[in-house]
C-alpha cells in the first residue's frame, strides 16, 4: 500500500511538472525582446520573479541595514511573499486595459536604460584596455 502512494505521488507530481513547468523553459533564458509585455511574461510566467527575487535580495535588501536585524523566519518569509507576489503583480498589469496605451513609451525606457548599461559595460573595459596599455607599454 505504501509502495503504491509512493508511486502515486511521483506520477501526480511529475505531471504536476510537465503541464505547469514545461511552458516556463520557454521564456528561461530571459525576454526575446525589449517590451514590456515581453519582460511582465517572463516574470509572471517564466523564472523572472525567482531572478528578480534574487537581486532583490542579494543587492538590495542585503545592504540595508535593518534587513539584517530581522530574524530569520522573517527574512524567508518576506523573500517568499516578494517572489509570491510578483507573478501577481505582473499578471495584473498584463491583464490592465491601460497597458497598450503606456507601453510604447515603457519599451523607450527599457531600451534607454539597457543601451546606458552596455555603454558603460564597454567604458569599463576600454578603461581597463587603455590601463593595462600604460601598465607595458609607458605612458606614452
Amino acid at each position: 500500500m505504501k509502495k503504491l502512494t509512493v508511486t502515486l505521488l511521483i506520477l501526480w507530481f511529475l505531471a504536476f511538472a510537465f503541464v505547469f513547468v514545461t511552458p516556463a523553459f520557454a521564456l528561461q533564458e530571459g525576454p526575446s525582446e525589449l517590451t514590456l509585455s515581453a519582460l511582465l511574461m517572463w516574470i509572471a510566467v517564466g523564472p523572472g520573479a525567482a531572478y528578480l527575487t534574487g537581486i532583490l535580495v542579494t543587492h538590495v535588501l542585503e545592504n540595508v541595514p535593518v534587513w539584517h536585524k530581522l530574524p530569520a523566519s522573517l527574512k524567508f518569509t518576506l523573500t517568499l511573499v516578494i517572489a509570491g507576489g510578483l507573478p501577481i503583480l505582473a499578471q495584473l498589469v498584463l491583464g490592465w486595459p491601460g497597458l497598450p496605451t503606456i507601453e510604447p513609451w515603457i519599451n523607450t525606457a527599457i531600451t534607454a536604460i539597457i543601451l546606458w548599461i552596455s555603454s558603460q559595460a564597454s567604458y569599463i573595459k576600454l578603461k581597463k584596455l587603455k590601463t593595462e596599455y600604460k601598465i607595458v607599454y609607458g605612458s606614452g
